[in-house]
């Protein structure tokens, strides 16, 4: 048996192509019908697709929102972030944050976007005091764990040159004080707000 029959032999074992990916379909009419050059472009289109699908997977499994695993743990190599104890969403979520203060260009709109993140759905509210003072009013009290990342982070996203100045509740079970008709406890109830400069 010749080398040619046998390669072409070989090859009757692929797996059909989709229609579309057919490479005897725009083939020349005059070599239509000929078994080894269809054996020949066969093979070619299984590697390509193979190509193709290897590609695909590479370029789908090293974006931030469908890495997994190993790949995630890629990308936060990549961040500086280790994983420790997180699993993939909750990873994926500190990386996306990572990202924003890796991205962070210290105006007021950044800022308070990029605490909104860690601010577990409390209000934030940034005020600029002159001269060259942030004051980031927190709309409720956070856990001590929250109040200090929120503090490093802010620390380090804020422009050069800026006192900054954080306020939030000091507990989360305990209402804040308010005076008359505004929103928290009264007199003689309540917790003040803890101020955190910085």
């Amino acid at each position: 048996m010749s080398i040619l029959k046998a390669i072409s032999n070989a090859f009757e074992v692929l797996p059909p192509l989709p229609p579309t990916a057919d490479p005897l379909r725009r083939l020349v009419e005059q070599f239509r019908g000929k078994p080894r050059i269809e054996a020949l472009l066969r093979a070619i289109a299984a590697q390509v697709q193979q190509l193709n699908d290897v590609a695909t997977d590479l370029l789908e499994k090293r974006w931030l929102d469908t890495a997994e695993g190993a790949q995630l743990d890629g990308l936060g190599r990549i961040l500086g972030l280790d994983r420790g104890a997180w699993d993939d969403e909750q990873y994926r979520a500190r990386l996306r944050f990572r990202i924003r203060v890796l991205l962070a260009d210290g105006t007021p709109e950044n800022i308070i976007t990029t605490l909104a993140l860690l601010s577990e759905g409390r209000p934030v509210q940034l005020i600029e005091t002159y001269p060259a003072e942030l004051r980031i009013v927190m709309g409720g009290a956070v856990t001590p764990e929250v109040e200090g990342a929120l503090r490093e982070t802010a620390l380090s996203i804020k422009p050069p040159g800026v006192a900054f100045w954080l306020e939030s509740g000091s507990n989360p079970d305990e209402p804040e004080f308010a005076f008359d008709g505004g929103d928290g406890a009264g007199f003689g109830v309540g917790v003040l707000r803890g101020v955190i400069h910085g």
